[in-house]
């Protein structure tokens, strides 16, 4: 499907990979949470045997069980499309960008946790690039956070004052963060809470700079984009 959706696109398409960070999405399918991260790496490296390989790929585990697999297409793009795959603060995802030489996805660069293990990531991923002898590049590295800007910090305040609070609501109650109960519903308390927390940046210019220049600090040598 994925190779299907570049041709498709030309060449647009851009293939993300993790392990599913939400209970309820691991109980649907019949998998206890702590499986998750194992059949990810498992996961990666057939996905890429097949996008990067004309050998046929064999392998059975108690969920898959692939015989002479291969793929009907190769891929548009040459030699591939993007590949990253989502880290928050396990070492996995750096582990297998670097094991596999694709793009880092840092989906929790702005929490407390994810921000703390920046730096750490990235020499994880040089370190598992060298014995595997692949390439990793700080341009393929993104990171994901919260941010609105608007001329004045006021408007942009009310900018986002519709849908954070249910915003709030989904981190809380369905992706299961403890941290994100704030405000007992007072919108002005959970838009400072992303502020003041270094969750995001809601605000001016200068304050989506600074944003951005703690992040690249933190990163000790930068990265590539933030989304």
């Amino acid at each position: 499907r994925a190779v299907l959706l570049g041709h498709l696109t030309r060449g647009r398409f851009m293939l993300g990979l993790g392990p599913g960070s939400l209970p309820t999405d691991a109980a649907m399918i019949g998998l206890d949470q702590s499986q998750t991260r194992d059949l990810l790496a498992e996961g990666v490296d057939i996905i890429m045997r097949l996008l990067t390989s004309d050998e046929p790929v064999t392998f059975k585990n108690e969920r898959w069980d692939l015989r002479d697999a291969r793929l009907h297409l190769r891929p548009y793009s040459h030699p591939l499309f993007d590949v990253s795959v989502a880290a928050v603060a396990s070492p996995i995802g750096p582990q297998l960008a670097g094991k596999h030489g694709i793009g880092l996805l840092s989906i929790g660069a702005t929490s407390a946790v994810g921000f703390d293990v920046l730096a750490l990531h990235w020499n994880v991923m040089k370190e598992r690039a060298a014995k595997f002898r692949t390439t990793v590049d700080r341009d393929q590295w993104r990171l994901v956070g919260l941010m609105h800007i608007a001329e004045t910090r006021e408007q942009a305040y009310r900018d986002v004052e519709y849908g954070i609070e249910q915003w709030f609501h989904y981190f809380q109650s369905v992706a299961a963060f403890p941290q994100m109960a704030v405000g007992g519903g007072n919108v002005r308390e959970m838009i400072d809470f992303v502020n003041e927390s270094g969750l995001g940046s809601v605000g001016t210019i200068d304050d989506a700079v600074a944003q951005i220049e703690r992040l690249n600090k933190q990163s000790n040598g930068g990265f590539g984009c933030y989304m």
